[in-house]
């Protein structure tokens, strides 16, 4: 019975996350574009509701979606920073995530190349420590040799 019970709760938590969470996130991501803050710091703090949110729709189970707001993230780090970019992890935790989504939808090539993408980025980001940065290097570097072994099948 306990796993009725723990896929009961499960589907719940989706619907909440579905019905309450991504949508407090968009609304907070129109509340800092109103923000009279710096530009810069504004667009990073938006990408991260993104960020967040695309985590949101992992757990929901929502590839399409998944992949459109990374993509918006992505768009928006670029469009804002341009090659400047790549001194934040955020821009890395997108692209690892992005390659996670192609990885999933059997696009394995594509994946390979978010991968080595957020690989550099991690690189150069400088808002992390040495440890942290280390860790997320690591992740990718596994998520490209995964995909990389399902290129060689």
């Amino acid at each position: 019975m306990k796993n009725s019970s723990d896929l009961f709760s499960k589907l719940k938590n989706r619907e909440i996350v579905r019905n309450h969470v991504i949508p407090l996130m968009r609304d907070m991501i129109l509340q800092i574009r109103d923000l009279q803050i710096i530009e810069k710091i504004r667009c990073a703090m938006e990408v991260w509701c993104l960020h967040s949110i695309a985590l949101s729709q992992l757990y929901i189970e929502d590839k399409a979606s998944r992949e459109t707001t990374i993509k918006l993230g992505l768009e928006l780090m670029e469009t804002k920073f341009g090659k400047e970019s790549s001194k934040y992890s955020i821009h890395g935790h997108l692209l690892n995530n992005l390659g996670s989504v192609c990885g999933k939808t059997s696009r394995i090539k594509e994946a390979a190349e978010y991968f080595t993408k957020s690989i550099e980025v991690y690189k150069t980001a400088e808002d992390l420590t040495e440890e942290e940065r280390g860790e997320e290097i690591a992740i990718s570097e596994r998520n490209l040799q995964i995909n990389k072994a399902k290129l060689n099948k």
